[in-house]
């Protein structure tokens, strides 16, 4: 996604391996790292000069674990923002909120919604769907003042943020199957 007013390049997705960088041999390597900590399937999004594709910035998520996701990812040009979606199986989340979400209990992973800032990659804040299954935040696109999202999930209830912000419900009331949805935030609520 292009940043807005300059021909940079926004990407994300998940890398393993040990150390990991970014940048060619001509430019200056980023690490991405866990706290110094180098592992599998680390979740980033990272800023790259069209230019060149000399990297500008990199942030990981903070956490690793096999199955930990980077799937979506929109820039909000009105407020300089970056919404990464995602799925998380462990861990604690950078902006706050922990995997567990509202069922500590879970074991199956849930669903992010991640906010940076474009010029340095700073975490700006994010949300959590929680439930007692396996919750997946897929897709995330934005006009001027609304957030869109999409998932799926095999919970009974889930809940995105916290019990009264946002509330799934599954056709099957016993969440055995996943049910898909989509649904629209304010621009400014997960800031």
């Amino acid at each position: 996604a292009p940043n807005n007013g300059s021909s940079d390049v926004y990407v994300a997705g998940t890398v393993g391996g040990s150390p990991i960088y970014f940048g060619h041999s001509e430019s200056p390597k980023v690490p991405l790292d866990n706290n110094g900590l180098y592992v599998a399937s680390q979740p980033f999004v990272a800023r790259l000069s069209a230019q060149d594709g000399t990297p500008m910035w990199v942030t990981s998520l903070g956490i690793a674990a096999t199955t930990n996701r980077v799937l979506g990812l929109a820039v909000d040009t009105t407020r300089s923002l970056i919404h990464a979606a995602g799925f998380v199986a462990s861990g604690n989340l950078p902006f706050g909120q922990s995997y567990g979400g509202l069922d500590n209990e879970s074991s199956t992973g849930d669903g992010f919604l991640w906010t940076l800032e474009t010029t340095e990659g700073h975490v700006k804040g994010g949300l959590v769907i929680a439930g007692m299954g396996q919750e997946v935040l897929h897709s995330v696109a934005v006009s001027p003042d609304v957030i869109h999202l999409c998932g799926f999930f095999n919970s009974p209830i889930a809940h995105l943020g916290n019990a009264s912000s946002f509330t799934l419900t599954n056709a099957d009331s016993t969440g055995t199957t996943s049910d898909i949805w989509w649904g629209s935030l304010r621009a400014d609520i997960p800031t």
